[in-house]
Protein backbone atom coordinates (compact mmCIF):
# COMPACT_ATOMS: atom_id res chain seq x y z
CA UNK A 1 0.00 0.00 0.00
CA UNK A 2 0.97 3.23 -0.92
CA UNK A 3 1.39 5.78 1.54
CA UNK A 4 1.39 9.55 1.47
CA UNK A 5 4.87 11.31 2.44
CA UNK A 6 3.16 14.83 2.86
CA UNK A 7 0.80 13.25 5.58
CA UNK A 8 3.00 10.89 7.02
CA UNK A 9 5.80 14.28 7.39
CA UNK A 10 3.05 15.96 8.65
CA UNK A 11 1.63 13.31 11.20
CA UNK A 12 5.38 13.11 12.36
CA UNK A 13 5.66 16.88 12.38
CA UNK A 14 2.73 17.07 15.24
CA UNK A 15 4.18 14.25 17.07
CA UNK A 16 7.29 15.77 17.54
CA UNK A 17 5.98 19.26 18.61
CA UNK A 18 3.55 17.15 21.38
CA UNK A 19 6.64 15.17 22.63
CA UNK A 20 8.56 18.07 23.73
CA UNK A 21 4.81 18.61 26.12
CA UNK A 22 4.30 14.92 26.90
CA UNK A 23 7.74 13.14 27.49
CA UNK A 24 6.19 9.41 27.72
CA UNK A 25 5.79 9.39 23.83
CA UNK A 26 9.58 11.14 23.29
CA UNK A 27 11.04 7.66 22.14
CA UNK A 28 8.06 6.03 20.37
CA UNK A 29 8.28 9.44 17.97
CA UNK A 30 12.12 9.90 17.80
CA UNK A 31 12.06 6.18 16.48
CA UNK A 32 9.17 6.60 14.01
CA UNK A 33 10.86 10.03 12.78
CA UNK A 34 14.12 8.65 11.76
CA UNK A 35 11.99 7.64 8.48
CA UNK A 36 10.30 10.47 7.70
CA UNK A 37 11.52 10.34 3.83
CA UNK A 38 11.65 6.61 3.23
CA UNK A 39 8.34 5.74 5.39
CA UNK A 40 6.57 2.06 5.08
CA UNK A 41 3.53 0.87 6.49
CA UNK A 42 5.06 -0.22 9.20
CA UNK A 43 6.33 3.55 10.19
CA UNK A 44 2.55 4.58 9.59
CA UNK A 45 1.24 1.50 11.97
CA UNK A 46 3.64 2.55 14.82
CA UNK A 47 2.83 6.71 14.65
CA UNK A 48 -0.73 5.61 14.61
CA UNK A 49 -0.49 3.73 17.53
CA UNK A 50 1.05 6.35 19.30
CA UNK A 51 -2.13 9.19 18.27
CA UNK A 52 -4.68 6.22 19.50
CA UNK A 53 -2.10 6.10 23.33
CA UNK A 54 -2.88 9.88 23.29
CA UNK A 55 -6.74 10.02 22.56
CA UNK A 56 -6.90 7.17 25.57
CA UNK A 57 -4.56 9.72 28.15
CA UNK A 58 -6.37 12.69 27.65
CA UNK A 59 -7.78 13.19 30.92
CA UNK A 60 -4.54 11.65 32.59
CA UNK A 61 -1.83 13.82 33.66
CA UNK A 62 -1.59 16.29 36.69
CA UNK A 63 -3.82 19.48 36.08
CA UNK A 64 -3.13 22.97 38.03
CA UNK A 65 -5.54 25.62 38.95
CA UNK A 66 -5.60 29.13 37.83
CA UNK A 67 -5.85 30.23 41.21
CA UNK A 68 -2.97 28.34 43.15
CA UNK A 69 -0.14 29.92 43.96
CA UNK A 70 2.40 27.42 42.33
CA UNK A 71 6.08 28.58 40.97
CA UNK A 72 8.66 26.56 38.99
CA UNK A 73 11.95 26.65 40.31
CA UNK A 74 15.20 25.59 38.85
CA UNK A 75 18.67 25.09 39.75
CA UNK A 76 21.55 24.62 37.01
CA UNK A 77 25.05 23.64 38.39
CA UNK A 78 28.09 23.55 35.51
CA UNK A 79 31.56 21.73 36.98
CA UNK A 80 34.67 20.70 34.66
CA UNK A 81 36.53 17.82 35.91
CA UNK A 82 39.45 17.34 33.95
CA UNK A 83 42.44 14.64 34.76
CA UNK A 84 45.36 14.33 32.66
CA UNK A 85 44.06 14.71 28.69
CA UNK A 86 40.60 13.70 29.89
CA UNK A 87 37.90 16.41 30.34
CA UNK A 88 34.12 15.77 31.63
CA UNK A 89 31.58 18.20 32.07
CA UNK A 90 29.23 17.56 34.98
CA UNK A 91 25.82 19.52 34.71
CA UNK A 92 23.09 19.02 37.18
CA UNK A 93 19.58 19.83 37.04
CA UNK A 94 17.09 20.04 39.81
CA UNK A 95 13.36 21.55 39.35
CA UNK A 96 10.65 21.70 42.15
CA UNK A 97 6.91 22.91 42.11
CA UNK A 98 7.01 25.36 45.26
CA UNK A 99 3.64 26.26 46.33
CA UNK A 100 3.59 29.57 48.34
CA UNK A 101 0.53 30.38 50.73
Amino acid sequence: MAIDKEIYQRLEGRLIYLSHIIFDIAFGVSSTSQFMHQQKEAHLQAALRIVQYLKGTLRRGIFYSRNNNISLEAYIGVDYVGWLLIEHQLLIIALFLVETW
